[in-house]
């Protein structure tokens, strides 16, 4: 038999009602009150005012880097506290009020089960209080559900670019791969076998090219056995889906959509 995989990303804890976003982060006090205080890298990002997600607080790094906003020490002891303040801010927030009756909290309430692998992007708890919720065993969670940028239960997270972003050569360790417990084999594993794929809340950003190879591979071989399931939220939404599709299958996304069995969902309707 086979199994299914679950892309999560930060859309799907949103869904949730969890304060999570990138804006919710710059607007509490752990990011407001490292403003103004000779932290560069703070001031800077609270400068672009138009980021609305955790991709673009990304990508913005990789432009900090260039710019050379500061000497190579203080950006590093600034990135330090910007993942720092980030686990300090969603250390506060409640994963025990989940909305039970979000997309979200149904989807994986009725989809989970032992053949099922999640790999989680994000850094709570709510998946695994979800599915405690639901009654699935501590063992059987833990083995099946995979933090892949670390957790803050762990007390570390991965937060940063991909090998391939430009970026200010001696910051090497904006890069997610140099994360001591970065470790990209699971991912890639399970990418290359499974049967049917869900992503929910993720919105396959630059930043985490490096662990989507494989719809290179599924724009070379047919399997019609497996099916790509999107879940996106409105066009707007759809659309920077596609874009990413694009940029990850070389402009063959008519070659991917013929390949597998793909299917979409608008959770707005």
């Amino acid at each position: 038999m086979g199994y299914s995989v679950f892309i999560i990303g930060n859309g799907f804890d949103l869904n949730l009602g969890l304060s999570t976003s990138y804006k919710d982060y710059m607007s509490s006090d752990f990011f407001k009150r490292n403003l103004c205080s000779g932290n560069e890298l703070f001031d800077y990002l609270d400068s672009k005012t138009s980021i609305e997600n955790w991709i673009d607080i990304e990508k913005e790094l990789s432009v900090a880097s260039k710019t050379g906003i500061s000497s190579y020490s203080s950006f590093f002891k600034e990135y330090k506290l910007l993942c720092s303040e980030l686990i300090n801010y969603l250390s506060t927030v409640d994963v025990s009020s989940l909305n039970r009756e979000s997309e979200a909290y149904k989807f994986l309430e009725r989809s989970f089960n032992e053949n099922t692998l999640i790999l989680n992007f994000n850094y709570t708890d709510s998946v695994k209080s979800i599915l405690r919720g639901s009654g699935f065993s501590e063992s059987l969670i833990s083995r099946n559900v995979k933090h892949v940028h670390g957790s803050i239960e762990g007390g570390d997270i991965i937060f940063g670019v991909d090998d391939n972003s430009r970026i200010d050569p001696d910051h090497t360790f904006l890069y997610k791969s140099t994360s001591n417990i970065y470790d990209g084999r699971i991912c890639r594993a399970s990418l290359k076998e499974f049967n049917d794929l869900f992503i929910f809340g993720h919105s396959l950003g630059e930043s985490d090219h490096m662990y989507f190879d494989f719809f290179h591979d599924l724009c070379i071989f047919e399997d019609f056995e497996k099916k790509v399931t999107l879940f996106y939220y409105k066009d707007e939404g759809k659309h920077m889906l596609y874009k990413q599709l694009h940029a990850l299958t070389s402009n063959k996304v008519s070659r991917l959509k013929s390949n597998v069995n793909f299917e979409e969902v608008d959770l707005s309707m």
